[in-house]
């Protein structure tokens, strides 16, 4: 996919010449490539070793690196890479305010797009306390670093001022920032990008099935699906739900695409136990309706299996 926004995003380039090599014989050529792009997301010297051993084996794929380079530009830039079509959809949803905004890097490109984004971070880098991003050799939080784009220090009680934005969570940490976030958020729609296995709490996504309604989602294919994680629109119970239909957001590549009516039920089942980790828990239980919105099928979906009722 093309960028077709005149903005900088150093890591959406950078992962597509990753994805330009996938595929490609582990040549004299590529190898110099993947040099190249390891000097550019600032591999320390025991990154540049270990890509060296790699490239020693007789097997090596360009694939076998994601996982290295991957690493290190979650740190430089963000968890989640966005591509231009999801930044299309997040515009779409201006004014936003992001909870958990690290370096600021996602705010910057929205804003250079010209949505409205207030982001707030408990741990912004300037202060050297954050460990997610920015950190040093051994991992520990790295003082001297800057943000992308301005983060204003702030936690969830914050965001009681901003029940106007649609909320956007993006890889949030498993720990109860997420959950706290639902329990000071008073606005009608959350945007989340997460893997759920490594991202938040059971009590937020517990708090999502019962106070949520899931209208939208898509697999993003971070990562050429290396990275798993799904694009989520979710819109408060009793809150006018946005006019979602089949083409509002057909630029957005994606594996699978699901849309979501207010009639949609998970589950007729109250005894069901579901984890609520998983992309479509069946433990959305706010409306018992019978089910009368089929899902919207793509090209990608039209043979595949229907992830709600595995």
């Amino acid at each position: 996919m093309e960028n077709s926004f005149d903005i900088k995003h150093p890591y959406w380039n950078i992962y597509e010449r990753l994805l330009g090599l996938n595929g490609n014989k582990p040549d004299g050529k590529t190898k110099k490539d993947l040099r190249e792009i390891s000097q550019a997301v600032d591999f320390t010297l025991q990154n540049r070793l270990w890509l060296e051993m790699l490239m020693l084996l007789p097997w090596f794929s360009s694939e076998m690196a994601f996982e290295l380079y991957f690493s290190k530009m979650r740190e430089k830039f963000c968890y989640s890479i966005l591509s231009p079509a999801m930044l299309r959809f997040l515009r779409g949803y201006s004014p936003l305010v992001e909870m958990g905004a690290g370096n600021g890097y996602n705010a910057w490109l929205l804003r250079q797009m010209g949505a409205d984004v207030e982001a707030i971070e408990a741990f912004p880098v300037e202060e050297g306390k954050n460990w997610f991003f920015g950190t040093n050799t051994f991992g520990l939080p790295a003082r001297m670093s800057t943000s992308w784009s301005p983060v204003t220090k702030g936690d969830a009680k914050d965001l009681e001022k901003f029940a106007d934005r649609t909320l956007l969570i993006s890889w949030p940490p498993i720990n109860s920032m997420a959950s706290e976030a639902l329990n000071y958020y008073h606005g009608s729609h959350i945007v989340l990008i997460a893997n759920r296995k490594n991202c938040a709490n059971n009590a937020f996504y517990k708090s999502l099935s019962t106070n949520w309604h899931l209208i939208y989602s898509t697999e993003t294919d971070a990562w050429g699906g290396f990275q798993i994680e799904w694009l989520e629109l979710y819109s408060r119970l009793g809150a006018p739900i946005p006019s979602i239909h089949p083409h509002s957001h057909e630029e957005v590549e994606h594996t699978h695409l699901h849309l979501h009516d207010e009639h949609h039920d998970h589950d007729n089942d109250h005894s069901h136990t579901s984890d609520f980790r998983h992309p479509h828990s069946h433990q959305h239980r706010h409306n018992k309706r019978p089910h009368n919105h089929p899902h919207i099928e793509d090209q990608h979906h039209s043979n595949e299996p229907d992830h709600e009722h595995n």
